[in-house]
């Protein structure tokens, strides 16, 4: 569920009080549209109306990530937080981040989606949404075997929920 699992994160970072929060999101598919739709929910229940100047839609690649980041980092008001909504964009932007020396979070915080190998090690670990990934291929086997066996049977939608994995990447902001 894309749009609940941006919710909860976006949640988590106004929680933690942050509220010039950017997002980038992926253009090459409708995951973006709805992790967008679930940050932009967020913001809305805190009564904050997302600025346009902080959403991007890129190509979801760790260099467009990084150049990416680069120019939201140059905006007004400066971003004190970023979402983004897959593990290569995040990527890009940690290391446009670390390239203009900021210090995640006390400058800015950073929150994603997937579990990778990568996001536990770096310091802080990144605060992420960890995909159910195994029960994703093991539903979709399921629906593929039933569809074989019954190729006129009807289109099901099945929603699986991600796993919010709070870490050093998004900790509560000073004041």
């Amino acid at each position: 569920d894309n749009v609940d699992a941006a919710y909860r994160l976006t949640m988590h970072l106004l929680e933690n009080g942050y509220r010039s929060i950017g997002a980038i999101c992926g253009d090459m598919s409708t995951t973006g549209r709805e992790r967008y739709a679930g940050y932009e929910k967020a913001l809305r229940t805190h009564g904050l109306i997302p600025n346009q100047e902080h959403v991007r839609y890129v190509l979801p690649k760790i260099e467009t990530g990084y150049a990416t980041t680069l120019k939201m980092l140059d905006t007004s008001p400066r971003l004190d937080a970023l979402l983004t909504t897959n593990s290569l964009l995040a990527a890009g932007a940690l290391q446009a981040i670390r390239e203009c020396g900021l210090i995640i979070p006390d400058d800015i915080a950073l929150v994603t989606f997937d579990e990778t190998t990568w996001a536990a090690l770096v310091q802080p670990a990144i605060t992420l949404i960890d995909q159910p990934t195994y029960e994703i291929g093991r539903t979709a086997i399921e629906l593929l075997l039933q569809r074989i066996v019954d190729p006129g049977r009807p289109t099901r939608q099945v929603m699986l929920k991600g796993q919010l994995v709070v870490r050093g990447s998004s900790a509560a902001r000073k004041q």
